[in-house]
């Protein structure tokens, strides 16, 4: 059947209001999906993301409170062994029996000691660095003897500089020379 319009343009009138109207649903469709429908499917994708790694997390919490509590246990450990050092470091008022005891070792083991001089403290954050000059003559074993003993101090001894060279006795004998650094607590008050 075939419409006619009142004014007498015949079909093509007709047709042309439903493409206009079918141009504007698709339109008012089309920036329905545009503005409404592609954002909140954005927004959901990114929810999703977001829950999936809050369930991995999820997931992950009894392992990260076993590490955790690990981690405390370890620093509690070391808090201790931070404290016993503390408590046994020498303090710069009590050096004398420690250059005795290493002066002792030196002549227990043999060796003639041609120099002992003791250097000004170096204060470096809570540590102080008591440093001594040592030149020492004997044979190879006296001085490994030696270097043994000092290891078995309960101190903290440091030898960062260690020479050795021909002796002035004989040609067996070596002239070490050792730069020792003892190392003490700096705050005695400090926890």
């Amino acid at each position: 059947m075939i419409e006619l319009s009142r004014n007498g343009n015949g079909i093509g009138r007709s047709n042309s209001t439903g493409a206009v109207w079918a141009a504007l649903v698709t339109t008012l469709a089309a920036g329905y999906a545009y503005f409404v429908l592609l954002p909140n499917h954005v927004a959901i994708t990114r929810l999703r993301q977001q829950l999936l790694e809050k369930q991995e997390l999820v997931k992950r919490t009894p392992a990260l409170a076993a590490a955790l509590a690990e981690s405390k246990e370890r620093f509690a450990q070391s808090s201790g062994e931070t404290q016993a050092w503390r408590n046994a470091a020498p303090k710069s008022h009590s050096l004398s029996p420690i250059y005795a005891k290493i002066s002792e070792h030196a002549q227990s083991a043999g060796l003639q000691i041609v120099r002992f001089d003791p250097q000004p403290p170096i204060n470096q954050n809570f540590l102080c660095r008591h440093g001594l000059n040592l030149t020492l003559e004997g044979d190879y074993s006296q001085l490994v003897q030696f270097i043994g003993k000092l290891e078995q101090l309960p101190q903290s001894i440091w030898a960062p500089k260690i020479s050795c060279t021909h002796g002035t006795q004989s040609g067996k004998s070596l002239r070490c020379e050792l730069t020792l650094t003892i190392l003490g607590h700096l705050n005695e008050n400090s926890n």
